[in-house]
């Protein structure tokens, strides 16, 4: 037996003592940094990549899960002529999003959900952690309120406001992208569509809807996509060691982008 056997090996019989719990800890905090699993915006590159986007022409901005409005107002401060779209379902929430938001001339707020198709469904709401709030049981303990939101289609939305594209799409919405996504069908498939910023964790576990159908749906509508990483923005093929559900932000730039691409 060589020696990494022999040590893969004795790490195995480490595994129900405290020596295999503390290597565990380690191992899983170094591959959390590995795969950019970060909840600030300014370390995570999330914001690093509007210092590139700033110099292109962005008018029309879409915040899908907006929560009480830190990211827009982000955005404005870099882009202040651009239109921001806002949308957050949850009404206390929403009261946060618009006094946060207030000062802002050109952000439009919106108190319902974009998903597949106009309906009202039930959503886990928690006061105490409003980020976590999913149509998805985020199992955070007994805390989640049991709410009735009202969704509407992003292409409805859009034909509703003569919005004929939109250069960024950011969505955020604890396990509900692919919903988002699919209610865009018609802006996806004219092309009208330029920049998608979206979540991926392990909520895609309870929507049952993985990265590679991420890949799959959005390269059959002409996009590149990549992991946003500090520094860059990772671009290529899909592969199974990817899916790991470790919580991070892809972005999906449309293939006609080429030169936007390269500079992300």
């Amino acid at each position: 037996m060589n020696f990494k056997k022999k040590l893969f090996y004795w790490i195995t019989l480490q595994r129900n003592n405290r020596i295999g719990g503390a290597l565990s800890s380690i191992a899983k905090t170094i591959s959390h940094a590995l795969e950019n699993k970060n909840n600030d915006n300014n370390l995570s590159g999330e914001y690093r990549i509007w210092e590139v986007l700033k110099n292109q022409p962005i008018h029309t901005i879409f915040d899908v899960g907006a929560n009480v409005g830190e990211w827009s107002k982000y955005v404005a401060s870099k882009l202040p002529l651009a239109e921001i779209h806002a949308f957050e379902p949850v009404e206390e929430t929403y009261e946060r999003l618009k006094i946060n938001t207030k000062s802002l001339s050109t952000l439009k707020s919106n108190n319902f959900a974009l998903s597949d198709k106009k309906e009202d469904i039930q959503f886990n709401y928690y006061p105490t952690g409003s980020f976590f709030s999913s149509i998805y049981d985020n199992q955070l303990g007994k805390e989640a309120q049991k709410l009735t939101i009202a969704c509407i289609r992003g292409d409805h939305y859009c034909l509703e406001n003569d919005i004929e594209q939109i250069d960024f799409l950011k969505i955020d919405t604890e396990g509900s992208e692919h919903k988002v996504l699919k209610g865009f069908s018609r802006m996806l498939s004219e092309g009208k569509i330029k920049i998608i910023q979206f979540e991926y964790g392990d909520m895609c576990i309870d929507s049952g809807f993985l990265l590679k159908d991420y890949f799959q749906l959005l390269e059959s509508y002409d996009f590149s996509i990549g992991k946003i990483y500090p520094k860059w923005v990772e671009f290529g093929g899909y592969g199974k060691n990817m899916e790991n559900f470790i919580l991070s932000n892809f972005l999906a730039v449309h293939k006609s982008q080429s030169s936007l691409i390269k500079s992300l």
